[in-house]
């Protein structure tokens, strides 16, 4: 009897199949019933939103020594660093560094040359406070503006 191409494949079908559908199986099984991979998001800045600022809306202003005296703090609860500054007339006469949650600025040095443009009494002024992400210093869009009565002294 002669094996024919036809006859080898007769043959090996009853091997090959079982083989084949053992595979299929295992490859649906490997996909279906795997468990999903869990992967973390990459840390993002804080951007919850909390912000919470103390201060008093009255602010000494010294020529003799060119000191600004102010009370602004940045509570430990708030979720943003934040600068401040004091603009008169449209004039900025002072400004803070980074002012870091949980810290406070009490005192701030006089612009050069804004006490050319000052004289003893009141005023009016305005702390902008700007805002920045606690970990790239990055300046966020958020200001605020406050309202202050400024007493100039000599």
């Amino acid at each position: 009897m002669q094996i024919t191409e036809k006859n080898g494949i007769k043959r090996l079908l009853p091997v090959l199949l079982p083989i084949l559908l053992l595979a299929v199986g295992i490859g649906a099984w490997a996909l279906l019933l795997r468990k999903p991979e869990k992967h973390k998001p990459a840390p993002q800045p804080s951007t919850d939103g909390t912000v919470s600022l103390i201060y008093s809306d009255t602010v000494s202003i010294h020529l003799a020594d060119a000191r600004v005296t102010l009370e602004f703090t940045n509570p430990a609860d708030s979720a943003w660093d934040t600068s401040v500054r004091l603009v008169i007339a449209g004039v900025v006469t002072a400004q803070s560094e980074v002012v870091s949650p949980g810290s406070q600025v009490t005192e701030l040095t006089l612009a050069s040359g804004a006490a050319t443009e000052l004289s003893a009494g009141n005023c009016d002024g305005r702390l902008l406070v700007s805002f920045y992400y606690p970990h790239t210093q990055e300046k966020a869009m958020l200001d605020a503006e406050i309202p202050v009565d400024v007493t100039v002294t000599e």
